[in-house]
């Protein structure tokens, strides 16, 4: 129900988005308030423009979730997933956003998502705009990392 609200005036393939939000408590529980995690992928090989729709997107899916869940969002970490050329990287420089570490490209900019025209009210989004290299290779080296950990414990362990 939340995603066919946050969907409803886009035009969807396959009759699904290609979007995952995930909640930091029960957002339903009307004595507390919420942080959500909402990553969106976009497709390979869409215009600098196209892509550039995510950071629109988190806007209008932040005033969304919060009617829909009586302004009870408190943070929103948006992560847009997509194919980041020198265009689109360009206009990512020009909107202040800021390089992450990262194996591939990572961008970070936080901002007020404000809920309507009429009040001062807003969410903190933290946004990222990634590809999927980053997605991919930056997994790839944590768990490198987390594995040779254990296994490094492992051997003092074995040799105690």
């Amino acid at each position: 129900d939340v995603i066919k609200e946050l969907t409803e005036t886009e035009d969807i393939d396959d009759d699904r988005p290609d979007i995952t939000l995930f909640f930091s408590g029960d957002p339903n529980d009307v004595n507390q308030k919420v942080d959500v995690v909402i990553v969106e992928l976009k497709r390979l090989g869409l215009k600098p423009e196209q892509n550039s729709d995510v950071e629109i997107q988190l806007n209008t899916r932040a005033r969304k979730l919060s009617a829909y869940y009586d302004n009870r969002i408190q943070r929103i970490w948006y992560y847009g997933i997509v194919e980041i050329d020198n265009p689109y990287l360009l206009h990512l420089k020009d909107a202040d956003f800021a390089p992450v570490f990262s194996k591939g490209k990572i961008y970070y900019k936080a901002k007020k998502a404000y809920l309507d025209a009429e009040s001062e009210k807003f969410v903190i989004a933290h946004t990222y705009i990634m590809d999927y290299k980053a997605v991919v290779e930056d997994a790839d080296a944590r768990n490198s990392t987390f594995l040779n950990i254990l296994k490094q414990q492992f051997q003092k362990q074995s040799t105690n």
